[in-house]
């Protein structure tokens, strides 16, 4: 039978309180929770039922975390009292568990909760075990001598008179010494701590808590210590009983826990948490010594370009190398962090605001010198965008803004540059801000559309396939083109959500076109990084030909070939699943990143896609013409057609055919269309 789990939730309600009933139920539990938000309220419901665990949230809304713990203390409850916190709330979480908190799970780790609670409800009984009567531990002692916990038994006086080995081996005192000795001693715990432990023990006959102990040879280890006591009828202590645990890899974990929180853990600097509290307690030391402080944004512009033709492990490298170079020019007394994926920011005293321009530029050289990489000189470019306080602003929020605004507009001048804050680019700033806000509902509004260029056989000019283009209709700044949003959607994490809007669009409108009876031909759709490596890519691609019953060899996946090369293997076995769907695939912009003849072959691509930075001027540029000559006749003598884009004069044309490309696309023939227009264009 399931076993009855009766839970008090502290501040845990909505959604978060469903997933945790859900867990629970899976783990073998009939769960009776009650929910309270205020301390009132707690102390109600822990006077009025007897339940087995206390959950409580790491952030509460109108209660705090650690009154709830110190009010269930304060009761003598002797049940587990747990904590449920996010990634972001592990710093209280961590001072709860000092303050006596019997566990924590992260919102994310929740599968962690079912064994969590059933250790601590069997520690929880264990407990209760060791406040039974002399006869009751006389019939526990052979279970608390093979226990791996550490126990001892004292007499009214503090004495040991009985503890078993894992009490010898934390303490190192071996049991033939142990006894007689007082429990204080053999712990060595410091004076004002024993009075503490001791009065709490007089006064309310337990105490529970984390202490620093040291052992025979001298090593100070920290200890989880309970403490609890066996009364004589008239109320005199008759003996106490100890239960602690060496609790050393928890601290370290703790410091793990706290370091992750805190700091980035590819360069060992603080994390934007931790630029956070330190730049407030920069600005109150400021005001108070009357200087100033600069705030440095710092972005790699198209880092990611370093990643795509070098390799991650190159890219981490350049990160830790432009890290080192920045810690070496700024003083100690200074801070830098990583606040992004190519992203730092740094915290400067100064007196002037030409100081800290100076090292800005400083700065900028610095990190534009090139980086040697296992052989590999790589070169990026740096932007700097530089605010200061109190000129610019006050407070921590809008002092990082303002260098964030400074920051983009060094970006927009085509990066290598450093920018002051203008208070006349907040606009521009709080564009791009409404932008991402409005681009959330844009799906769910309707906004987003596709157009349609069309994809023209060379020799005959029929139509062949079409490529889907997204754009979105503003309802208040017009058509937007990709340039200006997608940007935007990859920074939010919508980039996933519209490539698979895309999909869906892409096969519903072509699904109509053969109802219509208009000739069947495969559209292509543009799948980003994020996109393929999302775990649902297969189902959402599968779900979007059903949803369409549309048939897989009419829909094309486009891909570039950064894509293609970053994580081959995995990548490899993903398109595997797609062409087994029978979905074909195609790579976009060949020729503008390191290509490799081995991918080509490996991943069963149907068709290459030479860019048209290569088009528009192989029939003038000789060394074009040569390169897209190569294109051609590698493809064809891998079994691949080939597309040329951007089309747009008869001479391009012309040349093409007679290098006999298969396809061709660009606005000689026709721009992109929506889908009713494209329609009219089959008819002609």
């Amino acid at each position: 039978m399931p076993e009855r789990l009766r839970v008090l939730d502290v501040g845990i309600g909505g959604a978060e309180a469903s997933r945790l009933e859900a867990v629970l139920t899976a783990g073998g539990f009939v769960v009776d929770r009650r929910e309270v938000t205020s301390g009132p309220a707690m102390r109600s419901a822990l006077a009025s039922e007897d339940y087995d665990a206390v959950l409580c949230r790491a952030a509460l809304d109108s209660y705090d975390a650690h009154a709830a713990l110190a009010l269930h203390g304060s009761l003598g409850q002797d049940r587990p009292f747990l904590v449920l916190a996010s990634r972001a709330e592990l710093p209280i979480a961590v001072e709860l568990m000092r303050e006596g908190a019997h566990d924590l799970v992260l919102w994310d780790e929740l599968e962690r909760l079912v064994p969590a609670l059933e250790r601590e409800l069997r520690e929880a009984n264990n407990r209760r075990v060791r406040l039974q009567s002399d006869e009751q531990l006389a019939l526990a002692a052979e279970v608390f001598e093979s226990g791996r916990e550490a126990i001892a038994i004292t007499d009214r006086h503090g004495a040991v008179i009985s503890l078993n080995s894992a009490f010898a081996d934390m303490t190192g005192w071996p049991l033939d010494e142990s006894v007689g000795q007082r429990l204080d001693g053999l712990l060595a715990l410091d004076a004002p701590g024993r009075m503490r432990i001791w009065e709490a023990i007089e006064n309310a006959g337990r105490w529970r808590g984390e202490v620093y102990c040291r052992r025979r040879s001298g090593e100070i280890y920290p200890a989880m210590l309970s403490l609890s006591t066996v009364r004589y009828d008239d109320g005199g202590i008759k003996h106490t009983i100890a239960h602690a645990t060496d609790v050393t890899e928890h601290k370290a974990a703790e410091q793990r826990i706290h370091y992750l929180a805190h700091y980035d853990a590819l360069t060992g600097l603080p994390n934007r948490t931790l630029l956070r509290e330190r730049l407030a307690q920069a600005l109150r030391d400021a005001e108070l010594l009357q200087h100033k402080v600069a705030v440095i944004a710092v972005d790699l512009d198209r880092f990611q370009v370093v990643n795509d033709r070098f390799g991650h492990a190159h890219g981490d490298r350049v990160l830790g190398l432009a890290a080192h170079r920045i810690v070496q020019i700024v003083e100690t007394r200074d801070i830098v962090a990583r606040v992004g994926d190519d992203e730092f920011a740094i915290i400067v005293k100064c007196y002037t605001s030409e100081a800290a321009t100076a090292l800005a530029y400083e700065l900028l050289e610095a990190i534009g010198r090139p980086f040697e990489v296992e052989g590999a000189r790589i070169l990026v470019t740096p932007g700097l965008g530089l605010a200061l306080y109190p000129d610019d602003a006050s407070e921590v929020d809008t002092l990082l803004r303002a260098a964030d605004t400074a920051l983009f507009g060094a970006k927009e001048s085509g990066g290598g540059a450093v920018e002051v804050y203008d208070r006349s680019r907040p606009a521009m700033a709080s564009e791009r801000l409404a932008l991402a806000d409005a681009l959330s509902g844009a799906i769910e509004r309707g906004e987003l559309e596709l157009h349609y260029q069309p994809q023209l056989d060379v020799t005959t000019g029929r139509v062949v396939g079409a490529e889907a283009l997204v754009r979105w209709r503003h309802p208040e700044l017009g058509l937007l083109m990709p340039g200006r949003f997608l940007s935007i959607a990859e920074e939010t994490g919508l980039a996933v959500p519209i490539g698979e809007w895309v999909l869906r669009e892409a096969c519903r409108q072509n699904a109509h076109w053969q109802r219509v009876g208009r000739a069947k031909f495969p559209v292509a759709v543009n799948v980003s990084r994020a996109q393929l490596r999302h775990p649902r890519f297969i189902r959402a691609l599968e779900g979007a030909l059903i949803a369409a019953s549309l048939e897989p060899r009419y829909l094309e996946i486009e891909l570039t070939e950064a894509v293609l090369v970053e994580h081959p293997d995995a990548t490899s076995d993903l398109l595997r699943r797609v062409a087994a769907l029978g979905v074909l695939l195609s790579i976009d912009d060949f020729g503008t990143s390191h290509s490799s003849l081995h991918h080509l072959k490996r991943f069963a691509v149907c068709k290459i896609k030479i860019d048209t930075s290569f088009v528009a001027t192989a029939p003038s540029v000789a060394e074009d013409a040569t390169i897209v000559r190569a294109v051609i006749g590698l493809a064809h003598g891998l079994g691949q057609r080939v597309t040329a884009e951007g089309v747009e004069t008869e001479a391009q044309l012309d040349f093409l055919a007679r290098e006999r490309c298969d396809e061709y696309q660009g606005r000689y023939a026709s721009g992109p269309l929506l889908g009713a227009d494209f329609l009219r264009f089959l008819s002609h």
